[in-house]
């Protein structure tokens, strides 16, 4: 990951407020006053920062509910607001883990949607961990399989279908989870490591 010039603004707590104010939906970040690159500060937001966070909220279509309390955003919601946050500073690299976890059908196939199109417009990298197989088919060209901490196959999705003669990584997964291994060319039981 590359280190940035921007970090998250920490204030100190208001001990006067006898109620503790709610999260907010979206975090600010604290303008670098050396580096002019980023403009001047508006409000404790430097200008592209607040360009780009109302950019991520129009994207992730956030607008109804970004003065909202996080406490009271529903799954699909925070999902797309941890989105947000995450791509305030265009990363290149995009770690997620199990991004589309406890979603509806119709918003994780939103946000799987949004993710292929983030991915193709940028040329972003996406790091995803998954236990969802049609997502990891949908979303990733290379796919990494681990059992007990251990890398157990390494290939594209069709090169582990293939080898596991299955036609879905759903299917890999279980042989893999349930101990069946796949037949190698000569037909013997393989513990599925892939060669490099």
């Amino acid at each position: 990951m590359v280190a940035t010039t921007w970090r998250p603004a920490i204030e100190p707590p208001d001990t006067t407020r006898q109620t503790p104010a709610p999260r907010r939906v979206l975090i600010s970040y604290a303008h670098d006053p050396d580096d002019p690159e980023h403009g001047e500060s508006v409000q404790g937001l430097g200008v592209r920062v607040r360009v780009r966070t109302q950019g991520a909220a129009a994207e992730l279509d956030l607008g109804d509910f970004l003065d909202r309390a996080n406490g009271k955003l529903s799954a699909g919601q925070k999902t797309r607001v941890a989105l947000a946050k995450a791509l305030i500073n265009r990363p290149e690299l995009l770690l997620l883990d199990e991004p589309t976890a406890s979603l509806d059908p119709d918003t994780g196939d939103w946000v799987r949607s949004w993710l292929e199109r983030y991915r193709d417009e940028s040329g972003c990298t996406i790091l995803l961990a998954s236990h969802n197989m049609l997502e990891v088919e949908r979303l990733c060209d290379r796919v990494i399989i681990m059992k007990r901490g251990k890398i157990v196959d390494d290939d594209t999705p069709d090169g582990i279908m293939a080898r596991y003669n299955r036609t879905t990584l759903e299917d890999v997964f279980l042989d893999v989870a349930r101990g069946r291994g796949h037949e190698t060319p000569s037909g013997a039981a393989s513990s599925g490591v892939a060669a490099s």
